[in-house]
């Protein structure tokens, strides 16, 4: 314990320590890519059943977001999104695309609800069949980051909404996800 601490007295030190374990952690943790050979039902072409019946969507942010220039301000999320059949307990595959919608939702003088939509990120079909893998429990899931560079994001009130778009054409959006992301676009910690 003391040998780490003495190592770790440089900030240059701890930053790559702290990236290191970061990776560390997000690799354990995370939605593995469609290469991942974790387990022997992995995804990969004619072992995946796409479906056409999705009824509804979840969307993850994994914490911390993402802030690339270590500035506390964050410029972008991890998202995991899970599709899921009506009655399913476990997450499908299906095929369509995806947007994806950063909001800022605020209250007007009469207490009603006010979106202004900051960034907007649409993913074809393929694009998100080429994020499809499995989450450290073995369960189907889709793993993008979205960053939001150039466009200023201060809290409270910023929410992640995802909308799937099924082969019927029907919409099935996910609920709001609240951003940990404070009023001066900090990234909330801890």
């Amino acid at each position: 314990m003391g040998s780490f601490s003495l190592i770790c007295r440089s900030a240059s030190v701890r930053r790559v320590a702290a990236s290191a374990v970061w990776v560390l952690a997000v690799g354990l943790a995370g939605c593995q890519g469609p290469g991942w050979k974790g387990t022997s039902e992995g995804p990969g072409p004619g072992r995946i059943t796409h479906h056409d019946d999705v009824a509804y969507v979840a969307i993850f942010a994994k914490t911390p977001l993402l802030d690339l220039d270590h500035d506390k301000r964050p410029e972008g999320v991890a998202v995991r999104t899970y599709l899921y059949r009506q009655a399913s307990k476990d997450p499908v595959a299906a095929r369509g695309p995806i947007t994806f919608r950063l909001i800022k939702r605020t209250k007007s003088p009469e207490g009603a609800p006010s979106d202004e939509g900051l960034k907007r990120w649409e993913l074809s079909e393929e694009q998100l069949a080429g994020s499809l893998g499995r989450d450290q429990f073995g369960f189907l899931c889709y793993q993008m980051s979205l960053y939001w560079k150039g466009v200023k994001v201060a809290g409270p009130g910023i929410y992640l909404q995802a909308e799937f778009v099924r082969q019927d054409q029907s919409h099935i959006p996910s609920r709001l996800l609240l951003l940990p992301i404070l009023a001066r676009g900090d990234a909330q910690r801890g």
